[in-house]
């Protein structure tokens, strides 16, 4: 592996190509150490390096399947948490840098006043990160389909516990119930049935119910908003019954995200920012 170090055949790649290139593991090679999700798998390996590092000579240089990352706010030691967090915004889009914002505030990794003292993705990536990230939100799906709720300006809950039906992914408009459901929901009969009883309990309470699948989310949002914005139309016509949102706080709602940046990712780009990294 370099000059005077050998490596045993259990050793982790990421650690073999700290030690033969001096760098250390950022950006989203981090994120995979933490256990944290990530939209699409990348396979190279991301090193932070000193920025007056050299690269010439024979044999100094990385290959292609390391990506190298440079500058003062990366820490040349290994990343706690939220540094590792903060150091995926050097590659991943918005959208796929939120997903793995959210996770991280989930599981207790980081917490929202690490995402307000984000420096290294910038402070325009941690404005947007903090009018959106959701300690609540338990999946990627959550995540993106709360992305797109928000950028088209309709009002929503998350994770509401609604009685005789427990707890739902989103509560649109107060009327709508919306589920998005992962691959291993479709696997577990248990998980099918119970889901059933549930749209059955929400239906006969009042409700509307929506539930959309993983590859509905990612192949075309849009259309998840657009079926949305549907629903919730027709149930107005219809006249359909409203909860009583009245004693909700309003840091429940997305009305509190309804200042966007300019730098908000279009939806014609939607899929690609999902699953898309890129290098430094």
């Amino acid at each position: 592996m370099s000059r005077g170090c050998y490596a045993l055949s259990d050793a982790s790649q990421v650690r073999i190509a700290e030690v033969a290139w001096g760098g250390i593991a950022t950006c989203v090679t981090a994120l995979q150490q933490l256990g944290l999700p990530l939209l699409s798998r990348d396979s190279r390996i991301h090193l932070a390096f000193d920025s007056h590092r050299s690269f010439s000579g024979r044999n100094s240089k990385p290959p292609r399947s390391v990506v190298r990352h440079f500058g003062s706010a990366l820490p040349l030691r290994r990343h706690l948490p939220a540094e590792a967090v903060d150091a995926a915004g050097l590659c991943l889009p918005s959208a796929a840098h939120l997903v793995s914002v959210d996770a991280a505030l989930n599981r207790g990794v980081i917490s929202m006043e690490d995402v307000k003292s984000f420096s290294i993705s910038g402070t325009t990536r941690r404005s947007w990160l903090l009018k959106r990230a959701d300690p609540l939100c338990q999946s990627p799906l959550e995540t993106l389909t709360r992305v797109e709720l928000i950028r088209n300006r309709i009002p929503f809950e998350t994770q509401v516990s609604l009685p005789g039906i427990g707890r739902v992914d989103f509560l649109v408009a107060g009327r709508l119930v919306v589920e998005v459901d992962g691959r291993s929901y479709h696997s577990d009969e248990r998980a099918f049935a119970e889901d059933r009883r549930r749209d059955r309990a929400a239906v006969l309470a009042g409700y509307r119910v929506l539930r959309f699948a993983s590859s509905d989310v990612f192949s075309s949002a849009q259309r998840v908003v657009s079926e949305i914005r549907c629903a919730l139309e027709t149930d107005v016509r219809r006249g359909g019954s409203r909860r009583d949102t009245s004693n909700v706080p309003m840091s429940r709602f997305s009305a509190l995200h309804l200042v966007f940046p300019s730098t908000n990712p279009s939806p014609s780009s939607l899929r690609r920012d999902f699953g898309t990294t890129g290098g430094s």
